[in-house]
């Protein structure tokens, strides 16, 4: 194959140079769905990096679901998927994580997810409203699981997102919800795990009831009440 990496030995942080060059070469259409990369060596040789570099980026490119690597089997362009952009802002929030993120993310919530569980209520299905159920009894106070609890509550908020059948509503909080949760957990327990469960119960039963208006308005008092006590909670 030929060259196509230009040497990038003087510029940057070489493993995000790499990766941002291999992916703009295959949202640009230049490596196709399918193609094989050449060897590392060869990749190495192109860019002018050391082998460790190439093989960081590109791994960072598999976990994005850009790439497939198989043992003797090569480096090969995966399949396109809605999800690749998602997965790349993802990671770059997950790497960039501040106070200052919180209140984006939580501007974002407030900006979408009232309505999300409107179009929930109006749309989910008798098995997304079952697993809804399930996930509101098991989110149990007592318990006082806090890496249990945080990850009910990111399922309960997916799931609702599922509930409304819209692509790009999903793929957004697929994409900001995951490394918010993941932060999270240092201050899960100054948000009251008590509260949290009423309120995701007010949810699901307006859900259930489809009362699309009510719930609209349970959700928003749910992150905004969230919200509240998460921004600023380790001063």
């Amino acid at each position: 194959m030929k060259n196509i990496f230009k040497s990038i030995a003087n510029s940057g942080t070489l493993t995000s140079r790499v990766r941002e060059e291999v992916a703009d070469a295959i949202r640009s259409g230049k490596l196709k769905s399918g193609d094989r990369l050449p060897k590392i060596s060869e990749i190495t040789e192109m860019f002018g990096v050391s082998q460790t570099v190439v093989r960081e980026a590109l791994l960072s490119l598999e976990a994005m679901g850009m790439l497939i690597i198989k043992r003797r089997g090569g480096i090969h362009v995966a399949t396109p998927s809605p999800d690749w952009g998602s997965r790349e802002i993802s990671a770059y929030v997950n790497l960039t994580w501040d106070e200052k993120k919180y209140q984006d993310v939580f501007e974002l919530r407030l900006s979408m997810e009232p309505d999300v569980a409107h179009y929930a209520a109006l749309r989910r299905t008798e098995k997304q409203l079952k697993n809804l159920e399930d996930l509101v009894e098991q989110f149990q106070p007592e318990r006082n699981e806090k890496v249990l609890m945080v990850d009910l509550d990111r399922m309960f908020h997916l799931q609702i997102a599922e509930m409304c059948q819209n692509e790009s509503l999903i793929i957004t909080l697929n994409t900001y919800l995951p490394p918010m949760y993941e932060k999270m957990g240092p201050m899960y327990p100054h948000l009251g795990f008590e509260r949290t469960a009423d309120q995701h119960r007010a949810i699901y039963e307006a859900i259930r009831d489809q009362n699309e208006d009510a719930a609209k308005q349970n959700m928003r008092e749910h992150l905004d009440d969230a919200r509240q006590h998460a921004i600023g909670w380790d001063k």
